[in-house]
């Protein structure tokens, strides 16, 4: 399945109309440094923005989620709570908190700042996908793909929730679901290896049936 831990990549929230020529620039060398993965480099841009702006919530958030990505989740928490604190119902904020609870192990503190973002966004398939995700870790997969189900239900170009709803139906030996999953996966992404593998275990399978 896909981790939980996944980038929140929020630049193109970002309203270039009202920000400075500087803090542009500052902002597609952030995303630069997140495609090439260098992660150090994308919080200290990004840092960088937040100290020229310290209302911007985006940056704010996007620290966060760099840091989960780097399995700090203590820093992912604190700058998760500087992006509500500036947005009440920045929804996506909510989501990087839960994320940072879960890679602490504090399942229950994520499920509720998940709760809490789909109070501020209930079109987003983001609090969906993440409730799902718990649901899995807890071994939960038939709680995990209704979850995921919804998630996709929100937005039909969500790969995350494909990928993670063809692995839950694996898991629960139903390969044919699976099978239509990660072929939707593959039709939005045709390059993902991670997928290519998991069709071929699932044709595999289905064989065997």
């Amino acid at each position: 399945m896909k981790l939980l831990f996944y980038l929140l990549l929020l630049i193109g929230q970002f309203c270039y109309a009202q920000d400075s020529s500087k803090v542009r620039k500052l902002i597609e060398q952030a995303l630069i440094y997140e495609q090439k993965g260098d992660i150090e480099n994308a919080i200290k841009t990004h840092k960088k923005i937040f100290e020229i702006n310290s209302d911007s919530y985006q940056s704010a958030n996007s620290i966060a989620g760099l840091y989960g990505l780097n399995q700090n989740f203590s820093d992912e928490i604190i700058w998760a709570q500087k992006a509500i604190k500036i947005k009440q119902n920045f929804s996506m904020g909510y989501i990087n908190l839960g994320n940072g609870y879960a890679g602490q192990g504090d399942l229950k503190k994520a499920e509720e700042y998940y709760n809490q973002a789909e109070k501020y966004d209930s079109l987003s398939p983001y609090p969906p996908y993440s409730l799902g995700v718990l649901e899995e870790n807890k071994g939960n997969f038939k709680a995990a793909i209704i979850y995921y189900e919804k998630s996709v239900s929100r937005d039909s170009t969500f790969e995350n929730g494909y990928f993670n709803l063809a692995a839950a139906y694996a898991n629960i030996k139903d390969f044919k679901k699976a099978n239509i999953n990660i072929l939707k996966v593959l039709e939005l992404n045709p390059n993902a290896k991670d997928a290519q593998e998991m069709h071929e275990h699932i044709k595999k399978e289905i064989l065997r049936q």
